[in-house]
């Protein structure tokens, strides 16, 4: 699976844009900083899990326009699109 921040995908062609995928995860910002680090990286080791599941599900090569945004200090989200 390609995941990719860009629009597109140099030298390849999107032959289909099959819709918006996401994947989410809560996390704790309750613990020192170093601690809420590590957390932070495993909640995104997730979210990109689930994003790519998301994209096998609906025959997906690729996501491109991938973002990653935390919402309300405890919810990582990961979207784009499934081509």
């Amino acid at each position: 699976m390609i995941l990719a921040t860009v629009q597109y995908i140099e030298g390849k062609r999107i032959a289909e844009y099959l819709g918006i995928v996401t994947g989410t995860d809560m996390y704790a910002m309750t613990v020192p900083t170093k601690k809420c680090n590590e957390m932070l990286r495993i909640s995104m080791e997730k979210v990109t899990h689930q994003l790519v599941l998301s994209a096998e599900a609906v025959g997906a090569d690729a996501v491109i326009g991938v973002t990653f945004s935390v919402m309300e200090n405890m919810w990582l989200v990961a979207t784009g699109t499934a081509v």
